[in-house]
């Protein structure tokens, strides 16, 4: 899943998960969604650092 309207240089902390990412790297690669059957849903909340 790829993000958008994010600051593409500043880092980003996926809370709970601890993983940081650059804005430019969430635009533009995105985060791997794995789904494993039908009606399933994901929530990210992200920290700008």
């Amino acid at each position: 899943m790829k993000f958008q309207a994010l600051d593409p240089e500043a880092q980003y902390e996926v809370v709970g998960e601890g993983k940081v990412y650059s804005g430019d790297e969430l635009m533009e690669v995105g985060i791997l969604v794995d789904f494993w059957g039908d009606f399933q849903s994901r929530t990210w909340r992200l920290k700008k650092r």
